[in-house]
């Protein structure tokens, strides 16, 4: 804040969703001292609201405060709310717990904090953590230091943990399903933003390394969606920041967009943008019907603009629950990296488009006679650009007792060359080490086919494929664990587009193709590679992975997703929350006078 324009901690409420808020009430305010970035969590065990906020003597700014603990210095305050929201303690100073007296700026940024729920040691749930950052050079050098504030009495008592020396200042914060802090701070410089992980409730950070996508110097929303653990269909967090301009390539707080994560942080994939033109700080958090509401500066210090979409929006389709791999290749900012259930994006050297051709008719592949839900765009496999391989964030393991389903659209029709003879699709499913563990595909003599290691391939008669047709190509694959007697066998159904009526489910399906049943495998499938021949051009599109038949191919229903609502601001910061799972998230617009 500049000399003469204090900064204060202010609140609003909703009750109704997010559709209205009533009148902001000023939560910390004192004359010649500026409050900012606050960060709240819920304790889900009383309800009570604890708010960590900043403060420094009126505009200081985060590089003019000296060292010290002192009014004239950088101080932490916390404030509670035991009735969600309606009334709020006064400001309490626990700058002594928390800073280095060697320190001059600290504050917890803007964001949110989290309570501890799976940790291996016990007696660490319940644990109130937020990050937040410090300087701790002479006054007027910007270079900040991560660290994180944690409490085991709902924020009494407090105890903090730097991350490390390497810079970063505004982050955020998530417990992953193991049980491991993760830590995503703003970057100084480059396009990807700094990470550390926690093996003992933020106690003490591991070393540093750098994110997996590129995104701008900005405050960006980490959060988790949903987790196995709470009996949800799958792991998900989800991230949000500016795309940039041009979109994707992370020049600027332009274009805002929310990625989602299905292995628990590793990778962030899917891109969607929720919102055009300026976007700079967000907050999201996850509302009580399911829903996602996202906070984000639509204009510079000015404007907020609130979001309401649902995770349908972000994976493209409602899909069941059974269904736990996707990609349409319907994502308009990265196809490559599209979809849901996958650790990262396609590699190899196929080409993901949205292009119009006139042999496919459309965009992508389509498939008459099966009510599947589409999406534009497909990947084509040329003679220069024949490779494609992505990796499952959910891999399969064959010495269980389980059965699984791979479903895909695969056509030749892109292929204008006036070379007739048979080309070769391959489609593999493989471990780690590269080893197929299942295939099937296109073979040579224009057949289709099914192998598995140490089992004679099994083979349609030559001839079986129309270059011009679009096929759905459906493999099943029942695994068993190694118990004496017991053994894994896979199937093969071929559909024709136009042709053939894809049934609900495969109860009485006749299987174009049946491979043996003496062998058994206690391999882990955790990737899936398609190869085409040198000298033809495929397409391939749709690509399911589930449980059931009806989810990968078939005919599904889509399953029904599973409060007040506050906002805090400091000069424009504000909280969402969930009570009833102690989960909440702030953002902040402007503040203590840092470059934003």
């Amino acid at each position: 804040g500049a000399p003469g324009y204090l900064v204060d901690v202010v609140c609003k409420r909703s009750t109704d969703g997010g559709a209205t808020w009533n009148s902001y009430t000023v939560l910390a305010h004192k004359n010649s001292y500026d409050y900012f970035d606050p960060r709240p969590v819920v304790d889900a065990s009383t309800g009570k609201i604890v708010l960590v906020v900043a403060r420094c003597p009126d505009g200081a700014g985060s590089l003019a405060v000296p060292s010290g603990v002192g009014d004239n210095s950088a101080q932490i305050y916390t404030l509670t709310s035991a009735n969600n929201g309606q009334t709020w303690t006064s400001p309490a100073n626990i700058t002594s717990q928390v800073k280095d007296p060697s320190w001059s700026m600290i504050t917890a940024g803007a964001g949110a904090g989290i309570q501890l729920r799976w940790q291996t040691d016990s007696a660490r749930n319940g644990r109130i953590v937020t990050p937040g950052f410090i300087r701790n050079e002479p006054t007027g050098t910007y270079s900040f230091k991560n660290l994180s504030f944690y409490s085991d009495d709902g924020g009494v008592n407090w105890s903090h943990s730097p991350c490390s020396s390497v810079y970063a200042d505004e982050s955020q914060i998530v417990e992953l399903t193991n049980g491991d802090l993760l830590l995503d701070g703003r970057q100084k410089t480059g396009s990807y933003r700094t990470r550390w992980i926690s093996h003992d409730g933020g106690a003490t950070w591991g070393s540093m390394y750098t994110g997996d996508l590129p995104v701008t110097q900005v405050n960006c929303s980490l959060t988790r969606y949903s987790a196995k653990r709470d009996g949800d269909d799958r792991d998900r967090l989800i991230f949000s920041a500016p795309l940039g301009d041009p979109v994707g390539s992370a020049n600027g707080r332009t274009n805002m967009a929310v990625w989602t994560s299905y292995d628990e942080g590793k990778t962030f994939i899917n891109p969607v943008q929720v919102a055009s033109g300026f976007g700079a700080y967000s907050s999201m958090q996850v509302l009580a019907d399911g829903s996602i509401g996202l906070l984000y500066e639509k204009t510079l210090c000015t404007q907020i603009q609130m979001l309401k979409f649902g995770i349908a929006d972000l994976e493209g389709q409602q899909f069941s629950s059974h269904l736990t791999h996707y990609d349409g290749f319907g994502n308009n900012i990265d196809r490559r990296r599209g979809g849901m259930g996958w650790s990262g994006s396609w590699i190899g050297n196929g080409v993901a488009s949205n292009t119009y051709n006139s042999r496919l008719g459309s965009t992508g592949l389509s498939f008459a006679g099966s009510s599947a839900p589409t999406e534009s765009g497909r990947m084509d496999l040329t003679p220069s650009h024949n490779t494609a391989k992505r990796v499952l964030a959910t891999p399969v393991n064959l010495n269980t007792n389980a059965t699984t389903y791979v479903s895909l659209l695969v056509s030749r029709a892109l292929d204008a060359s006036s070379d007739l003879s048979a080309k070769s699709l391959n489609i593999e499913l493989r471990s780690a080490n590269e080893a197929a563990q299942a295939a099937f595909g296109i073979g040579g003599n224009q057949e289709f086919y099914l192998s598995q290691p140490g089992q004679a391939t099994v083979s349609t008669a030559a001839g079986a494929v129309d270059r011009n047709s679009t096929y759905l190509l459906v493999l099943k694959m029942v695994s068993q664990d190694s118990l004496p007697g017991n053994s894994d066998q896979l199937y093969l159904g071929v559909f024709r587009s136009g042709v053939d009526i894809v049934p609900s489910n495969d109860a009485d399906l006749t299987w174009t193709l049946l491979g043996e049943a003496d062998v058994n495998s206690s391999a882990i499938i955790d990737r899936i590679a398609l190869t085409g021949a040198a000298t033809a051009s495929w397409s391939f599109d749709e690509l399911r992975i589930g449980d059931s038949f009806a989810a990968v191919a078939g005919v599904y229903a889509p399953e029904p997703t599973s409060a007040a609502l506050l906002l805090i601001g400091s000069a424009a910061v504000f909280l969402y929350w969930r009570p009833q799972l102690g989960r909440s998230r702030v953002r902040k617009q402007n503040g203590e006078g840092r470059t934003q």
